[in-house]
């Protein structure tokens, strides 16, 4: 009969141990998502000199690598 008594014992700290797992998932699935929510609002302020981050792709900044500019070549322009 000990043994019998051992065997459930031992069944038991699985459970435990599996339902403290789950828990311990849990707590991380969220600390993650606060983590992540934290991250993405913290990003959206942040403008560094010279840094292009957070803003819309402007092609003004830089110099045509063609020799007209899209509107010459409409225009029939060379």
């Amino acid at each position: 009969m000990p043994i019998v008594l051992g065997v459930l014992v031992f069944r038991m700290e699985i459970v435990n141990a599996s339902i403290g797992l789950a828990e311990k998932e849990r707590e991380l699935e969220a600390l993650t998502l606060d983590l992540d929510d934290k991250t993405r609002v913290g990003q959206k302020g942040i403008d560094r000199p010279g840094s292009r981050s957070g803003r819309v792709g402007s092609f003004s900044d830089r110099p045509s690598s063609r020799s007209g500019s899209i509107d010459d070549s409409r225009r029939g322009i060379k």
